[in-house]
């Protein structure tokens, strides 16, 4: 399976080299291609042209959705909806928009920009506004941040601004939590209302909605610098051990009701699944969380079926999916981070005559995850924080085992007793004013972050199997 799988993720890469996009008259060449090889069983060059052509395909979809170039600069009428948390600025406010309905043949997704509204912008809101557009594209500097594939990732087709005439209508204003943006809009303002005043709202926005535009530079530059980052958005890491929590607890209290006409195992599975799928919605199921969504679905399934399942057939199981549901994420930095992350997990802890401990396996991954992501954190960003492992030991507990648990909680209780959320949130305003005094603190030391330019391919081929070696049993 994971032969199978790796080779889907080669024939998907090589895509991703091409200048352009093969023509669609190779298609029937492939198919009879994929037919002759099925025919001598030659399964590894199957799933390598399978995964060519699915890349081909979804990418050509993907591209067909893009705004003609006879409409780049001209005023069109839509009516769709705020689809996402907008990003308020000093004189502007930047949200995606799905077109609902338009004058012209416009992508369906749009990143739209209103400079100096006179009403308020929210989520789930739908709009009748004239907007003037232009196709995606951005300035890219080697090793800078790539926006145009950041705009084909996301799946948005074009990008432009609202005009003041004719004046915007707001068609119908969905305050009431009807859709999943307003809802999520919802959480966030009653977020600011419990938490005015704290310095810690825009901490708590982004571990419980994955809002983290209102994280400060500053406060982006420590996360960096200590390696954080990750814990400072809703990642697969946070859902998978949300998910982990509440199988086992649902575990050991529905085995102690002894009805034992279904499984607790079972039982456990599906509350579990349940709630990651309902954290993962906080987020408005962004690329993270979808992957994350889709790793838990799998392993929690395969725990109702009672399949006999090993570390590396469900991780493979997992890619096969994320790379069926979109085979653009090859293009995400963290798309490699988090399947190399759990792969180095898998490979230090599974398969071992003994088990470690709880604390002795705590720091086990730590040290695995912060040294064996090391050269692909230079790769992509062309940095490495030098005191993640200590950061990391400090501040993944405080996250992971108090902040996220009770702000998830407190989310869900928040519309039925708002009093015991709004205690809840107090708590986890206190532990994060801590972990940042102490993340400061780190940020601070001299040499904490190691830079440098990016490295070429070929250290990092020679740095796998460098990685792999360090990481191998003794002897």
């Amino acid at each position: 399976m994971l032969v199978f799988v790796l080779s889907i993720l080669a024939g998907i890469l090589c895509v991703q080299q091409m200048s352009t996009l093969p023509d669609l008259l190779w298609l029937p060449v492939a198919l009879v291609g994929i037919a002759g090889f099925t025919w001598l069983r030659w399964w590894k060059t199957v799933s390598f042209l399978v995964g060519m052509v699915w890349a081909v395909g979804y990418a050509a979809n993907q591209l067909a959705d893009r705004l003609p170039e006879n409409l780049a600069g001209q005023d069109v009428s839509v009516k769709g909806y705020v689809a996402d948390l907008p990003e308020h600025e000093d004189n502007h406010v930047r949200f995606n928009f799905n077109v609902l309905e338009s004058a012209k043949p416009v992508p369906h997704k749009l990143r739209l920009t209103w400079y100096y509204p006179d009403r308020i912008i929210k989520a789930g809101q739908e709009w009748t506004i004239t907007v003037r557009l232009k196709p995606p594209h951005g300035t890219f500097n080697p090793g800078g941040f790539d926006y145009e594939r950041w705009l084909l990732l996301e799946g948005i087709g074009a990008t432009g601004y609202v005009r003041g005439k004719p004046e915007p209508k707001l068609v119908g204003n969905t305050d009431a939590i009807i859709s999943l943006p307003a809802w999520r809009q919802h959480i966030a303002e009653q977020l600011e209302q419990l938490l005015a005043g704290s310095n810690n709202l825009a901490m708590i926005k982004a571990l419980t909605i994955g809002d983290g535009n209102s994280l400060s530079p500053q406060q982006w530059e420590v996360f960096r610098q200590t390696g954080t980052t990750h814990l400072m958005v809703i990642s697969g890491s946070h859902i998978g051990l949300i998910a982990g929590l509440v199988y086992l607890l649902m575990f050991r209290l529905w085995a102690w009701t002894g009805v034992l006409a279904w499984s607790p195992q079972k039982v456990a599975a599906l509350v579990a699944l349940l709630v990651a799928l309902f954290y993962a919605g906080l987020t408005g199921f962004s690329v993270p969380a979808q992957r994350s969504a889709l790793m838990v679905t799998i392993a929690m399934v395969a725990i109702v079926q009672q399949r006999n399942t090993r570390p590396y057939h469900v991780l493979a199981v997992a890619l096969l999916a994320v790379l069926v549901v979109d085979p653009l994420v090859v293009l995400s930095a963290g798309f490699w981070l988090s399947f190399i992350a759990v792969s180095l997990i898998i490979y230090v802890i599974a398969g071992r005559l003994s088990k470690p401990g709880f604390f002795r396996g705590g720091l086990q991954v730590n040290w695995v995850t912060s040294l064996g992501l090391a050269p692909l954190l230079l790769f992509f960003f062309q940095q490495v924080s030098l005191i993640a492992p200590l950061a990391n030991l400090i501040a993944v507990p405080i996250i992971s085992l108090a902040v996220v648990p009770l702000a998830l909680l407190a989310s869900l209780v928040m519309l039925s007793l708002p009093m015991l959320a709004a205690k809840l949130f107090i708590v986890v305003d206190l532990a994060l004013q801590g972990l940042w005094w102490v993340l400061v603190k780190l940020a601070a030391l001299p040499l904490s972050t190691f830079t440098q330019s990016q490295p070429s391919w070929w250290a990092l081929v020679f740095a796998i199997p460098g990685i792999l070696l360090l990481f191998a049993p003794k002897g």
